[in-house]
């Protein structure tokens, strides 16, 4: 599992290096945009690879009820990543100035610092000599190879979809960019709304991961009842504090966009936006802990399956056909294209309750 992670992280590193100006190109963004990106995107390539590394590893603890110390890497990466982002940015206390460049070369040393902890935790941890770890034992058939991604595809595809959701919304938010005399502000105004979106899913991808496990044991013990039980209570409890950070975020919106635009140059269009989206974010975070419940009962591949459909299905011809319509009002098309993306994942909840209403969902195969 650990080489065929590091494997498929070295190919996408590869290809974002390699292919870095053509898909800048390829998200319909202006020539000076261009410019700035390739250099920041090839040296993100290489955190990204660690970060494949890292995961393969942290996965492991994981998956042996080991949180803390996921916990505990993952907060220290955070801090190694804003002292480096503070001091290669800015070139402060005589490191060098870097400016863009700077975030990326801070994400490399954030995620080699990571990468050296977990893997300090799964192989000098006493707890974990009964696993015999021993990623150089081989030999490994081609057998193994097969079974290992024959259980693991679902879940990468569907991983996928959403993150090639994502990068079909900013192409679809740059189009709409190219008819106003400022294509930068769009595509920040985006940035700045997924951002604060991201920070206020963050009880909910906690609270994912957690369903994911306490469906799954009882999942192995046929507790239906307790499986549906602990999905009520989940997903009550995190839309009360995802619904009280958005809240938050809604009546200071301008004051904490404005952390993002020192220049005041898109924060009067971005903070209105968010404020309206910011309902939807909820639509995302009812998938988002459905699919973990039924990842922890085995049916990755209904999951997979509702991605794709929505995604492909609705959220692609629909952005693509409100982004090519000529809107006078820009803000209602970028609205009107962010929205479309929630309202998919609402599609997706549906979907989801319907699966787990019947009976199937109880004899799904791992």
């Amino acid at each position: 599992a650990f080489w065929v992670t590091t494997i498929l992280g070295a190919i996408i590193a590869m290809f974002l290096y390699s292919g870095s100006y053509e898909i800048y190109h390829w998200l319909g963004l202006d020539d000076d945009m261009v410019t700035l990106g390739v250099p920041l995107l090839r040296m993100r390539a290489v955190s990204i690879f660690l970060m494949f590394v890292y995961f393969a590893l942290v996965g492991f603890l994981r998956g042996i009820k080991k949180v803390r110390q996921a916990m505990y890497t993952f907060a220290v990466g955070v801090c190694v990543f804003v002292v480096f982002d503070y001091l290669l940015i800015f070139g402060n206390y005589g490191f060098p100035r870097m400016e863009l460049l700077g975030s990326a070369m801070a994400s490399v040393i954030q995620y080699a610092v990571m990468l050296v902890m977990v893997a300090g935790f799964v192989f000098f941890d006493p707890d974990n000599k009964k696993y015999a770890i021993n990623l150089f034992g081989g030999p490994y058939s081609w057998q193994e190879i097969q079974r290992l991604l024959w259980l693991t595809w679902p879940i990468a595809i569907d991983k996928a979809s959403i993150a090639m959701a994502y990068v079909w919304l900013c192409k679809m938010i740059a189009l709409i960019g190219k008819t106003t005399p400022n294509q930068a502000c769009i595509i920040s105004s985006m940035a700045a709304i997924k951002d604060m979106e991201r920070f206020a899913l963050v009880p909910g991808v906690a609270f994912g991961q957690v369903l994911t496990f306490l469906v799954s044991n009882d999942w192995g013990r046929n507790a239906w009842a307790d499986i549906k039980s602990n999905i009520k209570k989940i997903i009550l409890l995190s839309l009360i504090m995802v619904g009280i950070i958005v809240l938050i975020f809604c009546f200071w919106s301008r004051a904490i966009i404005d952390l993002f635009d020192q220049k005041q140059e898109f924060s009067a269009f971005a903070a209105p936006a968010f404020c309206w989206l910011s309902v939807l974010v909820l639509f995302d975070l009812v998938q988002l802990l459905l699919s973990a419940a039924l990842r922890g009962t085995g049916n990755v591949r209904i999951v997979m399956f509702v991605r794709l459909a929505v995604v492909l299905g609705f959220f692609v011809p629909l952005s693509w056909l409100i982004a090519h319509t000529p809107f006078e009002n820009k803000f209602l098309q970028f609205v009107l294209v962010y929205g479309v993306f929630y309202f998919g994942n609402a599609c997706m909840s549906i979907a989801y309750v319907y699966r787990l209403r019947g009976e199937k969902w109880k004899k799904a195969l791992r």
